[in-house]
């Protein structure tokens, strides 16, 4: 989610698809897709978003700045 709100539009998952197709063959990859995707709906939403479109850099959290900064002025 921090990079999507950075403004990536990809993120690899090199190691964690490797895993989970040497787990389970047949359905490993489809099922770490499905938790990915619960996951990211579930961060999305719980910064008071509706799409992941809507992310931008003033969801990410960043001890060193001042809050102001990073603060919604919407």
């Amino acid at each position: 989610v921090k990079t999507l709100a950075l403004g990536a539009r990809a993120v690899g998952l090199g190691r964690a698809a490797l895993l989970a197709v040497d787990t389970d063959p047949q359905a490993g990859l489809v099922r770490l897709v499905d938790c990915l995707a619960l996951e990211l709906r579930m961060l999305t939403s719980a910064l008071g978003r509706y799409r992941t479109a809507d992310l931008d850099a003033a969801d990410v959290w960043a001890p060193y700045q001042k809050q102001a900064t990073i603060a919604r002025t919407s």
